[in-house]
């Protein structure tokens, strides 16, 4: 299953712990496991709050039983209060006895409601709050998210990355077929994927799109500014404050590219982007070219020299209206499309780097930014109505012509073209590295520069070579090979959002900042690739063929760095470390208190005041198999020992009183009649069992005075 990306949804990822720093140390230490494994794992924890609860039960009443003791004769309600404290085993069973008794006395007996509501809404709220931690202990999943780590085995960095840092790495390989074989096609892939993830999730009405879901924000901030000056010499701007100025701010290379480091590990990344339409007066000229014996009319635009040839920046054929127009003759042609061409350079140290051909005039250069010029030829795409936009800027019109489509042969329709053969727009583009302060907010921070000078203007930072090995790195997984310009010149005129409207060579009505749009969705574009080349980074290619153009990491650092990248999963489940740690920690504790209570206070009873011990004793004998003994005792059966015991025993093959009297009424235990005379019988059998010598004279002593029944 992939994205829109192209991403897999379900990558391997690292099983087991693992901290998100974007959480913190505490709060961020995670488990992750499958969804089976998960779902058992909620299982248990649900299972064992509620045995928590049962303990928890028994504590409150082992307390409330004592607070409630009081030495000599009680009425009955108080005695079946104490039973149901002591013999209740969780707080539903508690609930009920205390609906029983209340039924049972509350028109007999002395003040019920008083003595028995408290409790039981007491009993309630304890039963409320863990079946409602019960219920919610998938919380300690949910909680984290479902940020998981990817596993890294398989992590590089494509060659173009390890290119811009300065790095050549296998110069063979990048002069290869294969290069632009494999290499490039698949790039060029994976411009299109982020193109259409902008479309998807950088609008205001898709942005919750299913397809958004991939990484730790489904889009990256930036502000627009759409009155922005000229970003080169006033004079050659169309515009002097209509202009577009689109700024990243300081994108937290953790919290919003997902590279999962600590505070101190970080660093900020900053990207301007500022265009305007450029003039075309007094920068262009047109010239007749033989083309197959025949002359072909250019129009050649003088911003800068490429390759050597002069100040000629860029050329394009300006074939007349009317060879489109079939008033005078029929000329078959296919519908009319966008052509967009490209001329940019970069500069390293506020020089133009020597790789680049294009060196401009003195009114576009920029010692400090990258500079594209955007040639946007129309190629007589027409519109039904004006377009005032500068860049499209359409006026030009021929009444009365024919449109040669298919089924639309006889329509004739008054129409507007463009008003250049190739319209311009220039960008510079600006960027910046940071590293945090105390606080997380950028501080060092190297000045705005050129893309390919990143690395440089990074070395130029205070920092440690573990920072600069990590931003390294990342500059060259996420940040590379992913500007503006390569969207132009890979994908041309199916970059521009313009298109949407344009139907076998109409063009639709267009806003008068369709310029901005386009400019805007090829910066978003280029955002999806920052977030996604991360990932990609992080998986590594999964053909083999894709391998030498994929170099591993080289150092301890930059493994590191592979092993730590997040990205979005529904197909895993992560848990707490603290929640988990949390709850069976305090589970544990209430559990152990539970079982030693008891024990350990009888035998602070048994070196206290007499009331602590009246109360402990009456505790015991509360118990279930207490009261069965006293009853059956009462009745002269059994012949008992463990009598201060939870679960007392009486002799082996001993029988005790069965039921008499009227079952319907009254219901009692029979009553066994010892005579005097055979107590010395009985205290033989007690001898030969070797029964406690002082219980026997207990037994003598009742005997003599007739107490023995």
């Amino acid at each position: 299953m992939s994205s829109s990306l192209g991403i897999s949804t379900q990558p391997e990822v690292h099983y087991g712990f693992w901290v998100n720093w974007s959480r913190g140390q505490v709060l961020g230490s995670t488990l992750t496991l499958t969804q089976r494994n998960g779902a058992v794992l909620i299982t248990f924890v649900a299972l064992f709050i509620t045995f928590v609860g049962s303990r928890f039960w028994r504590i409150l009443c082992f307390w409330i039983h004592h607070a409630y003791t009081k030495p000599g004769p009680q009425d009955c309600l108080h005695h079946q209060r104490q039973a149901v404290l002591k013999n209740s085993d969780n707080a539903t069973a508690g609930l009920i006895n205390w609906y029983q008794l209340l039924k049972a006395w509350h028109r007999s007996g002395r003040r019920p409601y008083r003595r028995i509501l408290p409790i039981a809404l007491f009993t309630a709220t304890v039963l409320i709050l863990f079946t409602a931690a019960s219920l919610l202990s998938s919380r300690i999943s949910s909680a984290t998210g479902n940020e998981v780590l990817i596993d890294g085995k398989n992590c590089g960095v494509n060659i173009l990355g390890h290119y811009i840092a300065g790095q050549d790495k296998n110069p063979e390989v990048e002069t290869s077929p294969e290069f632009f074989t494999i290499l490039l096609p698949f790039l060029a892939q994976r411009l299109v994927s982020f193109s259409n993830y902008a479309l998807s999730c950088y609008s205001d009405n898709n942005k919750n799109a299913p397809d958004c879901n991939t990484f730790v924000k489904a889009r990256l901030h930036s502000t627009s500014n759409y009155t922005a000056g000229c970003p080169f010499r006033d004079d050659i701007c169309r515009l002097t404050q209509r202009n577009l100025l689109i700024d990243t701010g300081y994108l937290n290379s953790d919290l919003d590219l997902g590279m999962n480091a600590q505070p101190k590990d970080r660093f900020f990344y900053r990207r301007k982007t500022h265009c305007a339409p450029l003039t075309t007066e007094g920068y262009k000229s047109s010239v007749n070219f033989t083309h197959s014996e025949a002359l072909v009319l250019y129009t050649q635009y003088h911003f800068g020299s490429r390759n050597g040839t002069g100040n000629i920046t860029y050329k394009y054929p300006d074939r007349p209206l009317d060879e489109y127009i079939f008033g005078k003759k029929e000329v078959a042609t296919a519908y009319s499309d966008y052509i967009l061409g490209q001329s940019y350079y970069n500069v390293i140290n506020g020089s133009i780097s020597q790789n680049r051909a294009f060196i401009p005039i003195d009114a576009l250069h920029r010692d400090d930014a990258d500079v594209n010029l955007i040639f946007l030829s129309s190629n007589q795409v027409v519109s039904p109505i004006p377009i005032n936009d500068p860049w499209y800027s359409s006026h030009r019109t021929i009444p009365g012509f024919r449109l040669n489509y298919t089924g639309w042969r006889n329509l004739t329709l008054g129409g507007y073209f463009a008003d250049e053969t190739a319209s311009v727009l220039g960008c510079a583009s600006q960027y910046q590295i940071c590293y945090p302060d105390s606080h997380g907010k950028p501080s060092r921070c190297s000045r705005l520069g050129g893309k390919q000078e990143l690395y440089w203007l990074l070395t130029s930072l205070n920092q440690t070579d573990k920072q600069l090995s990590r931003t390294r790195w990342s500059i060259m997984s996420a940040m590379t090979g992913n500007e503006i310009g390569a969207f132009v010149q890979t994908l041309g005129a199916a970059s521009l959002s313009s298109r949407y409207s344009l139907v076998a060579g109409m063009q639709g009505p267009l806003p008068d900042n369709q310029w901005q749009k386009d400019v805007e969705h090829w910066h978003a574009s280029s955002l999806a690739a920052i977030q996604s080349s991360a990932i990609d980074a992080a998986t590594g290619p999964s053909d083999p063929d894709m391998r030498p153009f994929w170099p591993r990491p080289e150092n301890k650092i930059e493994k590191e760095v592979c092993g730590n990248q997040k990205v979005l999963s529904n197909a895993h489940s992560n848990f707490s470390v603290f929640g988990l740690a949390f709850t069976l920690g305090l589970g544990g504790i209430i559990t152990i208190l539970s079982f030693t209570l008891e024990p350990l206070f009888s035998w602070i009873s048994k070196r206290s005041h007499k009331r602590r011990l009246y109360s402990q004793l009456e505790w015991c004998l509360n118990g279930t198999f207490q009261l069965q003994r006293l009853a059956h005792e009462e009745a002269g059966y059994g012949t008992w020992e463990k009598c201060m015991e939870e679960v007392p025993v009486c002799l082996k093959d001993e029988v005790l009183a069965g039921i008499c009297g009227d079952i319907k009424g009254h219901p009692t235990l029979y009553q066994k009649q010892v005579a005097n005379n055979e107590v010395e019988e009985v205290l033989v059998g007690l001898r030969e069992k070797r029964v406690d010598s002082h219980a026997i004279e207990e037994i003598r002593e009742a005997g003599e005075e007739g107490k023995y029944e």
